[in-house]
């Protein structure tokens, strides 16, 4: 599953949020002194099953752990190469109570850690990929600025990516002013090929003084 193929209004099982392999499972065992009985590790669909069931917090709580201190020693190992580096952390864009926990259940984001970690965060905003309106972008941002005490720069894209419809330009000039909409600190976007292949989208850019 692509979180960029998520609908709004989309149900996540529980099978499709984590990798379920015997290796995954066989290091959360060690690693949080738990046993899984033999019958659940029968198939992922079974651990999955049983881990949600049975040690929901433990395992949630797990992979969130795994992606937070591996950003950690990304951080760290640049700002050992580069001490004047400006570090940031692009982000999946679900709300706290989207896709049922889908945040923390489903991409194991925890938003206040990560974000603390970095000098600033950008949530990948992708409204047209995924089925939003432009103005959902700056809702984004806010809500994101409520939780964050570093500078928010929300990711926009510049073309259509996994869908059929084209991304207009009206789309992408409202999307673009929602970016910018307080709090944030600016806008990034994705990415540079299509851009620079677009002067309609570059003409935008030179209206709003990008």
């Amino acid at each position: 599953m692509f979180w960029e193929q998520v609908n709004p209004d989309e149900v996540i099982e529980s099978a499709d949020t984590a990798c379920y392999c015997r290796h995954c499972l066989a290091r959360f065992q060690v690693e949080e002194g738990i046993e899984i009985p033999d019958e659940a590790t029968a198939s992922p669909a079974r651990a999955a099953e049983w881990l949600w069931a049975k040690q929901s917090e433990a395992w949630a709580r797990w992979r969130v752990e795994l992606i937070t201190s591996w950003v950690e020693g990304v951080v760290r190992e640049a700002r050992r190469i580069a001490p004047e580096v400006l570090v940031g952390v692009h982000l999946v864009p679900w709300g706290w109570d989207e896709y049922d926990g889908g945040q923390v259940r489903v991409v194991g984001q925890d938003v206040e850690a990560l974000a603390s970690l970095v000098d600033y965060v950008s949530p990948m905003a992708y409204a047209h990929m995924l089925h939003r309106q432009p103005d959902w972008v700056g809702q984004v941002t806010r809500r994101l600025a409520a939780r964050v005490d570093v500078p928010i720069y929300p990711s926009i894209e510049v073309r259509e990516s996994y869908r059929s419809e084209e991304l207009t330009d009206a789309f992408f000039e409202a999307a673009l002013d929602a970016a910018l909409e307080p709090p944030s600190a600016g806008v990034v976007f994705w990415s540079w090929p299509p851009l620079a292949e677009q002067d309609s989208k570059q003409e935008i850019l030179a209206r709003h003084g990008s």
